[in-house]
């Protein structure tokens, strides 16, 4: 009865090592797959090291430009001067003049070659 509750017991301990075993298996093949792509990336960037480092100190010498509110402001007021200017001239302008003179009247894009 010993033997038959040691043998259980045995078998229990082998089979819990066999997949800690896989376990540490799985571990070791991701663990060199982190390191393949490790050392993957640090080529990459050894490729563009100089083209990053003048990015950074271009950067660095830039100063931060903030846009404050009333800076926001003066620009949407001239962006919509310039949309009402031009809605003005599209409303003004007859519609056939505008369609001929941007090349949409008559099928004219049609007949272009664009290379």
């Amino acid at each position: 009865m010993i033997n038959a509750t040691l043998t259980k017991l045995i078998n229990a301990y082998k089979e819990l090592h066999s997949e800690q075993e896989e376990e540490r298996e799985l571990l070791v093949i991701e663990f060199k797959n982190i390191k393949t792509l490790r050392e993957h990336l640090e080529y990459l960037v050894s490729l563009h090291e100089s083209s990053l480092r003048n990015t950074v100190m271009r950067r660095r010498v830039q100063p931060i430009r903030v846009c404050t509110p009333a800076m926001i402001q003066r620009a949407i007021q001239e962006m919509n001067e310039v949309h009402a200017t031009l809605q003005a001239k599209l409303s003004s302008a007859p519609s056939r003049q505008w369609t001929v003179s941007l090349g949409w009247g008559s099928g004219s894009l049609s007949n272009r070659n664009f290379h």
